[in-house]
């Protein structure tokens, strides 16, 4: 079992990448405690993909347009979103929590609402019923059945859904002691420039017959837990096996059977780990062989992932290879952890001809350089997201965002900034720029208490005379968003023309 343990966590490596501990400006942000987070935000147009008086209208806009937010700070502390055109406030939405009652703020509105848990579920019981009145739908029963304890209800119903798992622990541990039993373990002679040097060589055969036995006990597990059933139930989930659609009983009875008749197209799965002296993964693998007699379109295919230290840091090579008569599919990901100052990652989705030829269908990729310290840090790194529907250069489409980000941490508040440029193909001049500036500082001034109202407090009648009194202020409201929009956006909406 010891080698089994081995074994898989050296597999883990396939799928499990190592990620980095390092600082970040994010982190640095949230150092001090118990101060608010006041973030602005705001819009630079640059290259927008537009003509005419779209691209005036979304400069415009662009340039208008603010966002404020301020958040965490200590227990009752106010948080809030305001929308600023042109410098000015014109909506905004702040909520806080207060001797056990939550309290409402908008621009929208001329006082505040507040709520307690038992006026919560009033307030919900009384919508529900105007609701109801409004569609002509009895929802009595449902009226009836809402109390403060139906969220926690639900919360536990899913905890149950995880908790009463009954997992066939006897059968498990018999399929794993017999695919411990085959692992070969021994002592590498001769290394390869693909990953640092090994010691130790672990190889593993896995049946279809193992395969299938370790489904089994999980198909078990699921769908023995009744709790996670109800879920399935609820969401009308449905269930193929074979390309044809199967009852709940008969697809957790045959997924099983139908894994192995999958692998049985296929040699006994050969799994390879490799150690170094401090017992840490350098290399491992998964390989499926096609059988002789195997079906058509049974194809070969590897998991290899590979670790390398290079001068930025530790080197990380993740490719999965399926492999045709005339091509090969290769999935590749490479990355770097431990890293002081490089930041790097890169996937690809690609065909490899047979004359060599690569044609790189999807890519994914993260370069750029960080500086991190115990009271500041920064970074610049450029994300980017390519596609090409042949895989040539030619038809080739990609979207670039670069991050600049910095902070810094005087001990008791943080300063923060941070710039996004999005840039469309290879173009020099971003799309659009976002700045956002961030810093701790003391809470905002508490909601007024004094003047908030209670919704839950209140009748059917005196709910639907507030409403309307609500409506007719948030439509003058309205009015400030409207009066300074930019003028291209007005003439839009009225009608009118350049």
């Amino acid at each position: 079992m010891r080698k089994l343990l081995s074994m898989l966590l050296a597999l883990l490596m396939l799928v499990l990448p190592a990620m980095s501990l390092a600082a970040t400006p994010a982190e640095i942000m949230a150092m001090p405690e118990g101060r608010t987070l006041y973030t602005d935000v705001t819009f630079t147009p640059g290259d927008l993909p537009l003509d005419g008086t779209a691209a005036t209208m979304a400069k415009d806009l662009l340039n208008a347009l603010a966002f404020s937010t301020k958040a965490g700070g200590a227990d009752g502390d106010v948080s809030g979103l305001s929308v600023s055109l042109n410098g000015v406030k014109v909506l905004t939405f702040d909520a806080q929590v207060k001797d056990d009652t939550l309290y409402l703020a908008t621009s929208l509105l001329d006082h505040p609402v507040a709520f307690t848990a038992d006026e919560a579920v009033d307030f919900s019981k009384q919508m529900l019923t105007l609701l109801g009145d409004a569609v002509d739908v009895d929802v009595a029963s449902l009226v009836e059945s809402l109390t403060a304890d139906t969220l926690t209800y639900a919360m536990d119903s899913a905890y149950d859904a995880v908790r009463n798992f009954t997992f066939d622990l006897e059968g498990y541990t018999a399929v794993t002691e017999r695919m411990s039993a085959r692992i070969v373990t021994e002592e590498v002679t001769e290394q390869t420039k693909d990953h640092e040097p090994a010691t130790t060589k672990m190889t593993m055969t896995i049946t279809a017959e193992d395969v299938k036995d370790l489904v089994k006990v999980f198909a078990d597990a699921c769908h023995s837990n009744e709790a996670l059933m109800t879920v399935l139930r609820q969401a009308n989930a449905t269930y193929t096996l074979d390309g044809q659609e199967v009852t709940e009983d008969e697809f957790f009875e045959g997924l099983p059977a139908a894994m192995e008749k999958a692998l049985s197209n296929y040699e006994d799965i050969v799994a390879v780990a490799m150690t170094n002296a401090n017992g840490e993964t350098v290399h491992a693998s998964v390989t499926l062989t096609p059988k002789a007699d195997a079906e058509e379109n049974v194809l070969p295919m590897a998991i290899v992932y590979n670790r390398l230290g290079t001068a930025d840091g530790m080197g990380h090579s993740l490719t999965f290879t399926m492999t045709s008569d005339d091509s090969d599919a290769v999935l590749s990901v490479d990355y770097l952890t431990d890293a002081e100052k490089k930041v790097s990652f890169g996937a690809a989705l690609s065909y490899v001809k047979k004359d060599g030829t690569v044609l790189e269908v999807m890519s994914l990729t993260a370069d750029g350089t960080k500086e991190n310290g115990d009271t500041q840090a920064s970074s610049d790194v450029t994300y980017t997201a390519a596609f090409s529907g042949d895989g040539t250069a030619e038809n080739r489409t990609s979207l670039s965002v670069n991050v600049q980000e910095s902070a810094s941490f005087d001990g008791k508040d943080a300063v923060g900034n941070k710039t996004v440029a999005l840039y469309l193909n290879d173009s020099k001049t971003p799309m659009v720029t976002i700045t956002v500036d961030q810093a701790t500082d003391k809470a905002a001034d508490d909601i007024d208490a004094q003047s908030a109202v209670h919704l839950g407090k209140m009748t059917e009648e005196e709910l639907s005379a507030y409403f309307e009194e609500a409506m007719t202020s948030a439509q003058t409201n309205l009015l400030v968003i409207l009066q300074n929009l930019p003028a291209s956006i007005l003439q839009a909406l009225t009608g009118g023309s350049n």
